[in-house]
């Protein structure tokens, strides 16, 4: 069965705990997380400091959870010691091998997740990036949106490279990923010529 993973991340949460100091950060940490169970609350699957791993059945309902988090940080700011938290969502889909852990806790494993958790660290503050097997599933459903080829991108760990697109509404602009793009463009000669004009 195939089943779509999103993982989502506080930018630059050791700077801001660092900046601000534990007591603070922590509270800023809890309306965070408010926040995102506010919209995910059902396709939780778990949690790790300021990081959200969630679990849905349907790409399109995973993109449009996404977007609902986003632009709710938008419209309804969450401070952060004078600058505005942001966070980043990244989404893969494929077949990952349930497991449970020790607590009887459900979870998953798998090439799906890593990828999910890489496309993640592409993505800056407000972005949402999706994988183009994501892409592919949901693009005739989803309503309202748009979607940016940003091509062909290297992920850490993952064997060749994986075709990214950018989640976009209305009024958001398209913003290069971080990282490494994959040059496509070939050479015109694997070695330059010697002795010829």
């Amino acid at each position: 069965m195939i089943e779509t993973f999103a993982f989502t991340d506080i930018v630059g949460s050791t700077d801001t705990q660092q900046r601000l100091g534990d007591a603070a950060y922590l509270e800023i940490l809890d309306e965070h997380h408010k926040r995102i169970r506010q919209f995910a609350s059902d396709f939780e699957l778990n949690t790790a400091g300021d990081s959200f791993l969630l679990h849905f059945p349907d790409p399109v309902e995973a993109i449009a959870i996404a977007v609902k988090i986003q632009k709710s940080l938008t419209e309804q700011l969450i401070d952060a010691g004078g600058k505005p938290l942001a966070i980043r969502i990244g989404m893969d889909l494929g077949n990952p091998r349930p497991m449970l852990h020790p607590n009887g806790r459900a979870d998953f494993s798998g090439k799906t997740l890593d990828q999910a958790a890489r496309i993640e660290g592409l993505a800056d503050g407000g972005q949402i990036l999706i994988s183009e097997r994501v892409h592919l599933l949901a693009k005739a459903d989803v309503r309202d949106l748009f979607f940016h080829d940003w091509g062909l991108w290297l992920l850490k760990g993952v064997h060749g490279a994986t075709r990214i697109f950018e989640v976009l509404w209305d009024g958001k602009q398209p913003r290069k990923p971080q990282g490494r793009a994959q040059i496509t463009a070939p050479r015109r000669f694997p070695v330059p010529f010697v002795g010829r004009e």
